[in-house]
């Protein structure tokens, strides 16, 4: 994969992007929690190139997010599993969803599928950000500042930090 040369190293968001942010990556994550294990079924589910599916798969793994190990059940194939880092992805997954079926679902479009609460069968409620109170928190209720980390560097390029203390 190509370095980013658009946003600086410090960005956190920008180095989710890095590992996140390549076409196929997150479906190939939410296949994996649809219960998708091996090769050829991801690519059955997505129509992908295999070489392209391959090299995901291979970054996946490189970043943990999936474990990659031989089947019990026939020593010929390779599982891939979500490690706890990839189902630490289980917000964003059900966040992209519910943002898709609000912002991108035609007027007349009925949803193929609902992801639901095993326990009950009730749909889930929307994704929040919330304060350690527990508080519903907005855009306008947060904002960004100096942590341990910052540096002059970091507070020059960083607007909002650049006047903080």
């Amino acid at each position: 994969m190509p370095k980013r040369v658009s946003a600086p190293d410090y960005c956190l968001i920008a180095r989710s992007m890095d590992v996140l942010g390549e076409q196929w990556t997150m479906l190939i994550v939410r296949d994996a929690f649809f219960g998708i294990r091996n090769f050829d079924d991801f690519q059955k589910s997505l129509g992908i190139a295999r070489n392209v599916l391959a090299t995901r798969l291979a970054k996946l793994v490189e970043e943990g997010i999936l474990s990659r190990r031989v089947s019990e059940a026939d020593r010929r194939k390779v599982e891939y599993k979500l490690t706890q880092k990839g189902r630490d992805l289980f917000p964003m997954i059900i966040g992209l969803s519910q943002w898709g079926a609000k912002h991108l679902r035609r007027p007349d479009e009925l949803s193929p599928f609902a992801i639901v609460d095993r326990a009950n069968g009730h749909g889930l409620a929307p994704v929040e950000v919330r304060a350690a109170d527990g508080r519903t928190l907005t855009p306008f209720d947060t904002v960004i500042v100096s942590a341990e980390g910052t540096t002059d560097t970091i507070r020059a390029n960083v607007p909002p930090l650049r006047n903080a203390g």
